[in-house]
């Protein structure tokens, strides 16, 4: 693992219900992200992308395998120290948005900040900047069923980002979007990672992102493939074609 690494997963395996149902979902998965990069990491329904991007993101606890956040190990921590990390360094960005459908946008960002203890006046001017941040200066009012997609999605990203982790991870980000919308998202990622410096990772099925990325890894059956493959993403495609599931 790189010395210069901001998220690690080392020799991560992980395994999904008990008994004969068992299901060996990673198999000694590595991967490392650096500051600054842009990782696509791809790959056919069931192949384990959501659930390493889970683990990676301290949501779930691999069966084996240590994770390292900005240099810390995970192995020995609970979960409130796990939530703690998470909402320190790492940033979610989902394909369904999970905007409050309540709430403008402003609000919807200044929520991500009332969970972190931030003060409501600078609340509001850091989720107001985060919104313009992401071309959304003259949506700080609407509701998300006011919003186009990508325009909801980047209202999402503004909240991934507003709380400034070095970490950002977007789970399938353009799945639910038009052509234009997600290469409006893919760009806003590129610039997280080259702009402000962020290790962005996204799970994706679309390659019109493949572009965008400064690297892409293949998986299949729950391991990551050789490193021509992550070079070269070409041999994975023809598994993902008509592929609309999720891993």
């Amino acid at each position: 693992m790189s010395n210069d690494a901001v998220l690690e997963a080392e020799n991560i395996e992980m395994v999904l219900g008990d008994g004969a149902r068992s299901v060996q979902a990673l198999k000694g998965v590595c991967l490392s992200l650096v500051a600054g990069e842009f990782v696509l990491l791809v790959g056919p329904s069931g192949s384990g992308k959501s659930t390493l991007l889970s683990i990676m993101g301290c949501i779930l606890k691999p069966t084996r395998g240590v994770v390292r956040v900005v240099g810390q190990s995970t192995e020995n921590m609970d979960k409130e120290r796990l939530a703690q990390l998470r909402r320190q360094h790492v940033g979610f960005v989902f394909q369904s948005y999970n905007l409050f459908p309540g709430l403008t946008a402003r609000q919807n960002v200044e929520a991500s900040l009332a969970i972190r203890g931030h003060r409501a006046a600078l609340s509001r001017e850091t989720a107001e900047n985060a919104l313009r941040s992401v071309g959304l200066a003259h949506r700080l009012h609407s509701l998300p069923g006011q919003m186009s997609g990508g325009e909801q999605q980047r209202v999402a990203i503004a909240r991934a980002v507003v709380s400034n982790p070095s970490i950002i991870l977007a789970d399938e980000p353009t799945a639910a979007l038009d052509s234009e919308a997600g290469r409006g998202v893919l760009q806003e990622l590129r610039r997280l990672a080259r702009e402000q410096g962020r290790a962005v990772l996204a799970v994706s099925h679309d390659a019109r992102a493949f572009p965008f990325a400064d690297r892409i890894v293949c998986m299949q059956d729950g391991r990551i493939l050789s490193a021509a493959a992550e070079l070269d993403p070409a041999s994975a495609l023809p598994s993902l074609a008509g592929d609309n599931g999720h891993a």
